[in-house]
């Protein structure tokens, strides 16, 4: 079984400037931590979370450049979200264009083209939704979709996923 989110131990290192030296650096440097990892894309690792502990924060090298900045080497541990290929979603629909649908899962945004969406769903341009030929069912945006992730490609700041509609059990929900 695989799963979406995973633990992950990483290393960062930080460079500080001497004013916030003193008894208040470790929480300048775990909230510096913070707001510098969570919510971006670390590699092929996925998108961090949330940091949950820090292991160690090094004593800190003065940098030989004249600038008096500091880095830190930091060892810490983090919640990532990592989508694979064949994992079923809940997302929400963000975009819809006769191309396809855009949701997003989280941090994870998935596009859906045209060509993925079972046969009886055609577009209507008067209203930007995908619906059947009854009417019966209906995707716009804001509504919640069952997909299955069929492809990822992961660039140095974006993680891209193309999703299906077209499968037993996924679509509007």
């Amino acid at each position: 079984l695989r799963k979406m989110f995973y633990v992950v131990r990483m290393k960062k290192q930080l460079d500080i400037h001497p004013r916030y030296f003193g008894k208040y650096l470790r929480d300048y440097i775990e909230t510096t931590l913070y707001s510098e990892v969570e919510g971006t894309l670390c590699g092929t690792s996925g998108y961090v979370i949330a940091v949950i502990k820090i292991f160690t924060i090094g004593s800190g090298i003065i940098r030989n450049d004249s600038s008096g900045l500091a880095t830190f080497d930091i060892d810490y541990e983090c919640i990532v979200c990592k989508p694979f290929v064949g994992e079923v979603l809940d997302c929400v629909v963000e975009n819809i264009s006769v191309y396809g649908i855009l949701a997003k899962a989280g941090p994870v945004e998935i596009f859906v083209t045209s060509r993925h969406l079972p046969d009886a769903y055609e577009f209507d341009r008067g209203d930007n939704t995908y619906r059947t030929d009854d009417e019966s069912r209906t995707i716009k945006v804001g509504r919640s979709v069952r997909l299955r992730i069929i492809g990822i490609n992961i660039q140095p700041n974006r993680l891209n996923c193309v999703g299906t509609l077209d499968d037993a059990y996924l679509g509007a929900i």
